[in-house]
């Protein structure tokens, strides 16, 4: 048997990876060229209209809201499907924390189902054995690339009539049967830490959906401040009704989730 290379084996890499994050001349240009304008803010200039447009064509998703992170892209697609105040959501044990925060935040309850063990991502069936009368959502999360199980997740979520919000926070660039991961459920959050597939440093995330209509307008609000979310009644894919995106949680939390020109 073959020495390991830390007991005077041959080491199977000589060179060190590669650095990460990449960048060239292009990402210190597009910065400066901000940084020179003298004007920062998210609604000075197009560059994060057209990244949400291009993150969500490349997605093949119906709209692309650039916010903070992807922490709070969970949040705000879990609050835009109307889950709140004591609502259950089945999510797999094995995440990152952010997961179950975003539900935290906004006052559900997370529950842990089990996760497949071939996979690591979230079993349906053990995710279905979650299922009570107080669940409103499922949280599949796309693990290291790998997209959940998405078609019995949503037939799942068909029978008991609940939304699928996907934490595509690893799986930019990921498909499943041919669809990109993030368009497979009712909405998706994406992430742009440091670590992640494509990266705008310590912050940044997309929350895209894959259906049209009222929840997607109204839910395009919330990014801008808590004081200044629409009372837009809205129903979720499945038809149920969801809770109007302002609320006295709303009223008391205002807070910025704009998108930076220079994360952009």
């Amino acid at each position: 048997m073959a020495h390991l290379a830390i007991a005077g084996g041959e080491p199977i890499r000589r060179t060190p990876f590669p650095r990460w994050p990449f960048w060239n001349h292009e990402e210190v240009e597009a910065v400066q060229a901000v940084v020179e304008s003298g004007r920062w803010g998210a609604q000075q200039g197009g560059e994060v209209r057209r990244f949400e447009a291009e993150f969500a064509a490349y997605q093949e998703a119906a709209h692309g809201i650039a916010v903070t992170n992807g922490s709070v892209a969970l949040k705000l697609a879990l609050t835009a499907a109307g889950v709140g105040l004591g609502d259950e959501v089945i999510m797999p044990g094995y995440t990152f924390v952010a997961t179950a925060t975003a539900a935290l935040e906004i006052g559900a309850v997370p529950i842990f189902a089990d996760i497949d063990p071939y996979t690591y991502t979230l079993d349906p069936a053990s995710a279905e054995a979650c299922i009570t009368s107080r669940t409103r959502a499922l949280l599949p999360v796309h693990l290291g690339g790998r997209p959940a199980d998405m078609e019995a997740i949503m037939a799942l979520a068909q029978r008991h009539n609940l939304v699928v919000i996907e934490d595509a926070a690893q799986a930019w660039g990921a498909s499943w049967q041919g669809r990109m991961a993030g368009t497979l459920g009712h909405a998706a959050g994406f992430s742009f830490q440091s670590s992640k597939n494509i990266t705008a440093g310590e912050g940044g995330g997309m929350r895209i959906m894959s259906w049209a209509g009222t929840i997607a307008s109204a839910s395009s609000t919330v990014p801008f401040s808590g004081s200044s979310c629409a009372a837009i009644p809205c129903s979720s894919p499945s038809g149920r009704p969801t809770r109007p995106i302002w609320s006295k949680r709303c009223q008391k939390s205002p807070a910025s989730r704009r998108y930076a020109r220079t994360h952009a």
